[in-house]
């Protein structure tokens, strides 16, 4: 696996007066402040970054759907009407065929629906270098 590997080091141009910078790192010492839990905290005098690479897998499950709206039909002219001389030998009712041209506008949603597991994380070496993500 490859390391991650980076660092710098931003200098606080902002130090308060009360705060000195080591000779030998560039560092500031400085004077205590109180934290918010009442305890004493050291002021920032520099940062330093740190990269860690890590690789991250997840299980990903994708269930598509199609949802249909509510149709809506419109007639497109007029209707043909075919009368049949068919009727029952009882002569109890009489039959004719209707046919109508229709447009039906059937609106569809498509979509997907994504859950994901729990996350693996296999760890890289944490250093001051930064990542080589080629």
């Amino acid at each position: 696996m490859d390391e991650l590997m980076y660092s710098e080091v931003v200098e606080n141009t902002d130090m308060p007066e009360e705060m000195t910078v080591a000779e030998d790192c560039g560092c500031a010492y400085g004077a205590m402040e109180e934290g918010d839990r009442g305890d004493k905290e050291p002021k920032e005098a520099c940062r330093i970054k740190f990269f860690q690479k890590e690789k991250v897998s997840v299980p990903v499950k994708v269930t598509p759907f199609a949802v249909p709206g509510e149709a809506k039909v419109t007639c497109c002219g007029r209707p043909m009407v075919i009368s049949s001389s068919d009727r029952t030998e009882e002569r109890t009712h009489c039959m004719f065929k209707v046919t109508q041209a229709l447009c039906i506008e059937i609106p569809i949603s498509f979509g997907a629906k994504v859950e994901t597991g729990e996350i693996e994380v296999q760890c890289g070496i944490a250093g001051t270098e930064e990542c080589d993500c080629k």
